[in-house]
């Protein structure tokens, strides 16, 4: 049985719609279960998804992980699927995933996604050119790290599912997504280039760095799950320890700013390994111009601490001036 876990962490408006996207799929119905968890009683849309026949669970943890976590332990299915309150599923997703499944010794599964605005239109799309499945001797870090997010378009067997998900703040899409790939009891991540996600962009998901304390708060649970992620399923690979040794620096380094920035004392201390990576223009899977930046101030963090916080306190007073 497939368990899909429908996630409304923060109240936002679309639940209904995706609720509407998991009663309507093609797969028999007896094949797979609706589990909803929120944190606030709604009347109007708990009465619909229970008509439907989803179990509903409220649940105030402050943790994402342990949000999700607590309602996996509720779930009879032996594969885990997710959805998150404001993206929705096209109508053939379960199918795909069931067969998927069924046909392959996989750990997990994850599809494009389709990106639409606050009232469904399409926006845009994510896609790859043919499917590719992810284990540790195929994992390419400059390849692949672009498909690593959006747990709307993840599952994954019940089974590599640990109690320390519990502890993730905020990325359990780094988690699912390594826990898929790195396992030795199935043959990896399959990553499907079917479009079976519909992702919203909305103001609500789309994050705006701020030089503030909220910043710095947000951007140390970020720092805190990629460490886990990283001294969990480092090792396996060196191109999966480039995206895990990635992943922590950049959270590091905008740490180090957000700190600078706000007249505080950089809660972090860059080693020089992660000096290396974050200066590295050809790791991150951005823009050229992107890269020359990023690089430019991963060269700025080898210069004495100092005269290296002075030049990087005035490059931030004059992007703060524009903002």
């Amino acid at each position: 049985m497939i368990s899909v876990i429908v996630v409304e962490y923060n109240k936002r408006g679309y639940l209904k719609h995706a609720l509407n996207s998991v009663f309507n799929q093609s797969l028999d119905k007896g094949l797979y279960e609706v589990i909803l968890t929120k944190k606030e009683e709604d009347k109007e849309v708990d009465d619909y998804a229970r008509k439907n026949g989803a179990k509903i669970i409220y649940d105030d943890s402050k943790r994402q992980g342990e949000f999700m976590y607590n309602a996996i332990q509720e779930a009879k299915g032996d594969i885990i699927t997710f959805l998150d309150d404001d993206d929705m599923y096209d109508e053939n997703r379960l199918q795909v995933i069931n067969k998927a499944f069924k046909e392959r010794r996989i750990g997990g599964f994850r599809n494009q996604v389709i990106l639409i605005d606050q009232s469904g239109n399409k926006v845009g799309e994510r896609k790859i050119k043919e499917d590719v499945l992810l284990n540790p001797k195929t994992y390419n870090h400059r390849k692949h790290i672009r498909l690593l997010f959006n747990s709307s378009s993840m599952a994954l067997r019940r089974e590599l599912i640990e109690p320390d998900l519990k502890s993730i703040e905020l990325a359990v899409d780094a988690y699912f997504i390594f826990a898929s790939i790195c396992n030795k009891l199935y043959e990896g991540l399959y990553q499907a280039k079917d479009k079976l996600t519909f992702y919203r962009v909305h103001p609500q998901n789309t994050s705006n760095f701020r030089f503030d304390s909220k910043s710095i708060t947000l951007t140390s649970r970020y720092f805190h799950d990629y460490n886990l992620v990283y001294n969990k399923f480092r090792g396996h690979s060196k191109e999966i320890d480039k995206t895990l040794m990635l992943y922590l620096s950049s959270s590091k380094v905008s740490i180090y700013l957000l700190s600078l920035s706000s007249n505080r004392r950089p809660e972090v201390n860059l080693t020089t390994q992660e000096k290396m990576i974050f200066s590295n223009p050809w790791i991150s899977p951005y823009s050229l111009k992107r890269k020359i930046r990023r690089a430019s101030l991963g060269l700025v963090l080898f210069l004495p601490n100092p005269i290296r916080d002075k030049i990087v306190l005035f490059t931030m007073r004059k992007i703060l001036k524009r903002v």
